[in-house]
C-alpha cells in the first residue's frame, strides 16, 4: 500500500505486465504443440483462456511434493507458472480445469463488490456536497476519490 501511495504507476506497470504475460500464454500453447509435437487437441488449446493464465501466474496451480520415506512430514508446495503448466499439460500430467471452476474460487462475490461501489459512491457524493457548500475537504478525502477513480 505504501509503494502504491508513493509510486502509483508501479501498480499500473505490474498490471500491464501481467496482462502481457497472460496474452502470450495461449500463443505459447500453440507454439508448444507445433514445435514439440505434443498430443494437444484443438479443444484443449481453445479452452485455455486469460483466466487460466492469470490463475497460474499468480500461483494458483501447485504440486505437493514429498519423498517416499517422509510419510507426508516434509511435504512442500511447488508453484508453477503458466509456461510450466502448459508444458506439463502437453505431456498429459495435469487434468484440465474449466474457466468456471477458476472463477468460482474468486473471493469477491457480488455483495462485496456492491458494498465497495456504495462506499465509494457515498464518499464521492459527500465530497461533491462539501465542495458546493464551501465546506472544507481534507486531502485524505481528495486522495481517496482520486484512487477510487
Amino acid at each position: 500500500m505504501l509503494v502504491t501511495l508513493i509510486l502509483p504507476k508501479i501498480l499500473l506497470g505490474k498490471a500491464l505486465g501481467d496482462l502481457s504475460a497472460a496474452r502470450r500464454s495461449p500463443n505459447s500453447l500453440i507454439t508448444l504443440k507445433i514445435d514439440q509435437g505434443h498430443p494437444l487437441s484443438d479443444a484443449e488449446i481453445s479452452n485455455w483462456t486469460l483466466s487460466h493464465a492469470y490463475y497460474s501466474d499468480m500461483g494458483g496451480f501447485c504440486f505437493r511434493t514429498s519423498s517416499l520415506w517422509s510419510h507426508g512430514k516434509d511435504c512442500q508446495l511447488q508453484y508453477i507458472t503458466a509456461d510450466d503448466l502448459l508444458k506439463l499439460r502437453a505431456k498429459g500430467h495435469i487434468a484440465t480445469i474449466t474457466e468456471h471452476e477458476i472463477k468460482d474460487k474468486s473471493n469477491g462475490d457480488c455483495i462485496v463488490k456492491a458494498m465497495a461501489v456504495i462506499q465509494v459512491s457515498w464518499l464521492v457524493i459527500q465530497v461533491m456536497l462539501r465542495a458546493t457548500r464551501n465546506f472544507p475537504i481534507s486531502q485524505l478525502e481528495i486522495t481517496a476519490c482520486a484512487f477510487a477513480a
